[in-house]
């Protein structure tokens, strides 16, 4: 069936996100309001996962950088010395769906 024009545009991981690409640490910026922290006993769990099973699950940015989700895989990167980790870039996503994204409401 034809795609119709009027509809967004779905990449495999949801609408506008087309395939995890490599981003260096030093373009992301996590997002100031983060409700969702993490102990330095989380980070270090997340560090000793990547390390035994690499990396499983891509940061979720928008075009710009901002971390959608994944801010405590991202510390964990930090800690481990990576410079280059996945991201999903969410093209064409609103403001509203970026924030509803990062308070987990999607």
């Amino acid at each position: 069936m034809p795609k119709d024009a009027s509809q967004p545009e779905r990449g495999i991981f949801g609408p506008a996100v087309e395939a995890a690409e490599m981003r260096p640490l030093a373009v992301l910026v996590p997002y100031a309001r983060n409700s969702r922290t993490h102990s330095p006993e989380q980070v270090d769990q997340i560090v000793r996962s990547m390390e035994t099973y690499g990396w499983t699950v891509p940061i979720l940015v928008d075009p710009d950088g901002g971390v959608i989700a994944g801010h405590g895989r991202l510390l964990a990167a930090e800690k481990i010395g990576w410079t280059r980790v996945p991201c999903l870039v969410a093209r064409g996503w609103s403001d509203g769906r970026c924030r509803a994204r990062r308070a987990g409401r999607s």
